[in-house]
C-alpha cells in the first residue's frame, strides 16, 4: 500500500504526439505559404517592404524608420494599414480557393460591397 501511494501513474491523461507534419498538414502549409506569396506581390510596394522587414526580417520600429525616413506615427500608420490590406486579400484569396465554381461569383460580388 505504501509503494502505491508513490507511485506515479504514467498512463493517466498523458498522451504522446508525433511533431511531425503529416502529409495534409505539409499542403496546407504549403498553400497558406503560396497565398501570402500572392498576397505580398499584390500588394503596394512600400506596404510589401514595411510588412517584410518588420515581421519576416524582424526588423525593429526605429531601423524601418530611420532606412525608410518614415517618423513613429508614420510607420505605425502604414504598417497598420498595410496589414489590413494584407488581411483582406488574403481572405479574398482564401474564399476564392474554397468556394464552388458556381459560387464564386456570388461571393465576388458579396465582397465589393
Amino acid at each position: 500500500m505504501q509503494n502505491r501511494k508513490h507511485q506515479i501513474d504514467l498512463d493517466w491523461g498523458l498522451a504522446v504526439s508525433d511533431a511531425a507534419s503529416n502529409p495534409e498538414q505539409t499542403a496546407i502549409q504549403a498553400q497558406n505559404h503560396e497565398i501570402a506569396r500572392k498576397v505580398l506581390k499584390s500588394i503596394a510596394p512600400r506596404d510589401r517592404e514595411i510588412l517584410v522587414r518588420f515581421y519576416l526580417q524582424e526588423q525593429t520600429a526605429e531601423q524601418i524608420c530611420a532606412e525608410m525616413g518614415l517618423t513613429e506615427t508614420q510607420f505605425r500608420l502604414l504598417k497598420s494599414r498595410a496589414k489590413a490590406r494584407f488581411g483582406e486579400l488574403g481572405k479574398r484569396q482564401v474564399l476564392k480557393r474554397r468556394l464552388p465554381l458556381g459560387e464564386k461569383w456570388w461571393r465576388a460580388i458579396a465582397l465589393k460591397r
